[in-house]
């Protein structure tokens, strides 16, 4: 039997092109994720705030002055700002 081995020079005629080098992250690139990393955590902090009287009493006011008149809601919409 025969062997079906390859000579080392076919082998190498198969390989892929090199990969482009990759650049290097600035410094500044860096602190831009580092500052919309710490710009998330805000947001997600202040999302996880347990909802009190206040914020329920809102709602129900927003629903209520949805369902008026245009009229009538801009003169509620006055009434309660000023």
């Amino acid at each position: 039997m025969a062997s079906t081995s390859r000579p080392s020079s076919a082998l190498s005629s198969r390989s892929s092109p090199p990969l482009p080098k990759r650049s290097k992250k600035s410094k500044a690139h860096h602190q831009n994720i580092n500052k919309a990393d710490q710009i998330s955590d805000i947001v997600g902090t202040g999302l996880n705030k347990p909802t009190d009287e206040f914020d329920l009493m809102g709602k129900s006011i927003a629903i209520k002055l949805r369902r008026l008149p245009r009229e009538i809601r801009l003169y509620s919409e006055k009434l309660i700002n000023d």
